[in-house]
């Protein structure tokens, strides 16, 4: 008995510190490899579940802006002065379909569909709430003819007929989604003149975009089956690698949607494609930061992102052309004119954060507070996964002066500004409890092997002093014992026995 106690005791304790040293070794390997397959995006990957629809709660949140003195606008004494309103708040869902893999499933092609439904609970305000604003069509449609005096001329005739004024009062549900109808929009719509090419019945901000997978277009994008580092980079959007909005490096489609990020091993400055500015952002990184118990990389719209030209003369691009100077506004708000039909549409970080200080002299609004205004992204390193978003944006509208229309010909230039919504989206706490410890594998490996390697030199030393000084070194030894170890059983057999078996 004290041999087989022995020869158990030895190869015990070789095999837990063979193991373990096996485990030291390997183990971080085996969780790269695991980690890397799951994720990319293939099919039957974690990556690809999540991916294809989104877990996690989403939240856009509009603040509308209602226009307390239009009847004012041509005395140069007052300033437009707006009142905030909301938040409006809608759960917001995102589902990926006419998923098609490409080019060995290096890439994927698919469109995207956004849900949303209002959460009355969380709102402060119903959708029936009036809101007066400046009217969106009477804006848009002498910018869109600006530089053709004659259209202007009939447009002017036009808008008499329509009784056009340059403020309107909607409800907050008309001015998002359900639209209305505009006897101006029907007027233009029934000339068929190319140069007012808007698609749309009625005006709504979100008008046809609720459950619509066409409204954000056709995504190409790498899954990172050949590189990861260019998992959810965009290679395409609506068949092309250019915007049709922009010129030169401008034009280029860049970047993530912000929804799949490669792993981001260093501290460089990132790429967010945003459809609804038909433009990449440029985020820019600003640290770490901890997020339930997780560090992540922190990304913030910046400078670089809101300037057209002024401080960073490779933004110029984004103005619209290389002789559109009437259309480089001062830092901080963006022009995505050519994005909207052709409207004068700028957009810039919520209250004018970060802007030209010229805007916010023109209006009387709440001011910019760095702390909510922000847009920011979050994400985890290693893996890539976005911890918080918090997208942030406000819609502003050109309202100039044309000498050949009647309600715009004594106007001041003033960017007006709309509403600004915020899209919020974080981890829920049993996500970021799995994500800590997928985060953590390779250290439990690490930790697993290490008991294993120091119970077994615990027990292979306790082995040597048992059998020098220990109970085992009293026992009288047959000569010649061998340990005999096949897949089931151990035991000792002396060589008297072996030259004596019993029958």
């Amino acid at each position: 008995m004290p041999n087989i106690a022995k020869c158990s005791t030895f190869v015990g304790s070789t095999a837990l510190v063979t193991l373990g040293g096996f485990m030291l070794v390997l183990w971080p390997a085996i969780v790269d490899l695991v980690l890397t397959n799951e994720l990319m995006l293939t099919p039957g990957s974690v990556q690809y579940g999540v991916w294809k629809e989104t877990p996690i709660n989403i939240f856009m949140e509009f603040y509308m802006f209602n226009w307390t003195n239009p009847e004012e606008i041509l005395d140069e004494n007052k300033k437009p002065h707006f009142t905030e309103h909301g938040p409006y708040v809608f759960r917001e869902h995102h589902q990926r379909v006419n998923v098609s893999w490409k080019d060995n499933n290096d890439t994927v092609e698919f469109h995207q569909i956004r849900t949303y439904h209002f959460d009355k609970e969380l709102s402060n305000g119903s959708l029936d709430d009036i809101i007066t604003t400046a009217d969106p069509v009477a804006l848009a449609a002498p910018y869109v003819v600006r530089k053709n005096p004659a259209l202007l001329f009939g447009l002017n005739l036009v808008m008499d007929v329509a009784k056009t004024e340059r403020s309107i009062s909607k409800t907050v549900n008309q001015f998002l989604f359900e639209g209305y109808n505009d006897t101006l929009l029907d007027l233009v719509n029934s000339i068929h003149n190319p140069e007012f090419n808007i698609p749309f019945d009625k005006f709504g901000w979100f008008y046809n975009r609720n459950n619509s997978w066409q409204y954000d277009g056709k995504f190409d994008m790498y899954t990172g089956k050949d590189k990861l580092t260019k998992l959810g980079v965009l290679t395409e959007w609506n068949d092309s690698n250019r915007t049709q909005e922009n010129f030169g490096e401008c034009a280029m489609v860049n970047g993530t949607t912000g929804e799949v990020w490669p792993p981001l091993s260093n501290t460089d400055d990132v790429d967010l494609f945003v459809t609804d500015l038909c433009r990449t952002l440029k985020m820019e990184y600003s640290g770490k930061v901890n997020k339930q118990g997780i560090e992540g990389n922190l990304y913030l719209a910046g400078n670089r992102s809101l300037d057209n030209g002024q401080q960073f003369p490779e933004n110029k691009c984004f103005c619209g052309g290389p002789d559109s100077e009437e259309s480089c506004m001062p830092a901080g708000a963006m022009n995505v004119s050519k994005c909207k039909f052709g409207a004068p549409a700028f957009v810039s970080l919520p209250h004018f954060h970060k802007a030209d200080p010229i805007y916010l002299e023109k209006v009387d609004m709440p001011p910019p507070n760095e702390e909510t205004d922000e847009l920011f992204i979050v994400v985890e390193p290693n893996t890539g996964v976005p911890m918080e978003v918090e997208a942030k944006l406000q819609i502003n509208l050109l309202m100039q002066p044309y000498k050949q229309i009647g309600i715009f010909k004594k106007v001041p230039r003033v960017l007006i500004p709309m509403f600004y919504f915020k899209q919020s989206a974080k981890l829920t706490p049993h996500l970021a409890y799995l994500m800590r410890i997928v985060l953590d594998l390779k250290m439990i490996g690490f930790i697993v092997a290490g008991v294993f390697v120091f119970i077994g030199l615990v027990i292979f030393i306790s082995g040597i002093y048992m059998t020098i000084w220990g109970r085992w070194s009293k026992v009288p030894k047959p000569a010649d014992t061998v340990c005999l170890i096949d897949d089931e059983n151990v035991s000792t057999i002396s060589s008297e026995n072996m030259e004596n078996p019993v029958t």
